[in-house]
């Protein structure tokens, strides 16, 4: 821009009194030396330019401020750099709906909101065998933008207190963490639990199994009682009705001993292998009750004659 000024120049000469100060024949004041006084018009240009701003994070370009101030609460501000300063703000935007923020945020992962969430599903007992017990029903929950986690505004709010477990399990404590842990196992009728062992297996010959809840850990067999003296039983007997005597006839051997559907029933042994005189075998495999001989078998017992086929009859 050019603007023209008026300028008044004084050409002035000052003498020094010799009195005062050393003066050479050259530097001597000379009366006529005053020329006068100008005056007249100077043209003076002068060069504006626009000034840039860089702000950081955290910041933006204020259009109100002329310069750069911290992020609003509600928006995030991931800074500028060499912006022309035009009236208008720069580098600042607003959360995603839903979402707000604390001043001075810096990115839109850091934009949150706040939401009700049940207990069970913010910490949800994961061990299974039951379901746990909380401090609380619900607690409020702040989740960032982005994010598919949230952290209870509360510490604490979530903790489970205890558990109420699923039958035959208990409550310990396992890594520092409460779990339901199996303390008892259910053994069917035929089976009893070993000492030491986690699960049933079916009941040794010569005793019977009843079956029953048993508590795990027992160094003992559990479940397992052993026929009377002299009396025997197949593998998987079930009652103290199941140890009985045993007959030879012949090359075959029959197991004498009760059962509740006919008050007696038989077992015969064919080739090793142990069936029930119904023809229900003790061990795996198809076979006719008496496959490798050409007699019929029979017995008497209390009076009542059993012929051993695939039936029993009176």
């Amino acid at each position: 821009m050019l603007k023209r000024l008026p300028l008044v120049v004084m050409l002035l000469s000052a003498c020094v009194s010799p009195a005062f100060a050393y003066i050479t024949a050259e530097s001597q004041c000379v009366a006529d030396t005053f020329d006068g006084v100008y005056s007249g018009d100077v043209d003076i240009e002068a060069v504006w330019s626009a000034r840039s701003f860089s702000c950081d994070s955290g910041q933006y370009l204020s259009a109100t401020v002329g310069g750069c101030v911290a992020c609003i609460a509600g928006s995030y501000c991931t800074g500028v750099q060499d912006v022309v300063f035009d009236d208008t703000n720069h580098g600042i935007e607003s959360c995603p709906g839903g979402f707000t923020s604390d001043a001075a945020t810096a990115a839109q992962n850091q934009c949150w909101k706040i939401d009700n969430v049940s207990c069970a599903e913010y910490n949800p007992y994961s061990f299974g065998h039951g379901s746990a017990v909380y401090a609380n029903n619900s607690a409020d929950c702040k989740t960032y933008y982005g994010a598919s986690s949230c952290q209870t505004t509360t510490a604490g709010a979530c903790d489970i207190v205890s558990l109420n477990c699923d039958a035959h399990y208990s409550q310990e404590t396992v890594g520092g963490q409460l779990k339901c842990v199996q303390s008892e196992v259910v053994c069917p009728i035929g089976t009893y639990l070993p000492g030491n062992g986690d699960s049933c297996v079916a009941c040794l010959a010569d005793n019977y199994c009843g079956g029953g809840t048993y508590t795990l850990g027992a160094s003992t067999d559990t479940g397992l009682v052993a026929c009377a003296s002299g009396l025997f039983s197949p593998v998987g007997a079930r009652s103290e009705d199941d140890c009985g005597r045993l007959l030879h006839i012949g090359d075959d051997i029959l197991h004498l001993h009760k059962d509740k559907r006919t008050e007696h029933y038989l077992v015969i042994k064919v080739d090793g292998v142990e069936y029930y005189a119904d023809a229900t075998p003790v061990s795996a495999g198809e076979k006719t009750i008496n496959p490798n001989t050409s007699k019929t078998l029979r017995v008497k017992i209390d009076d009542i004659e059993y012929f051993v086929h695939e039936t029993i009859y009176e």
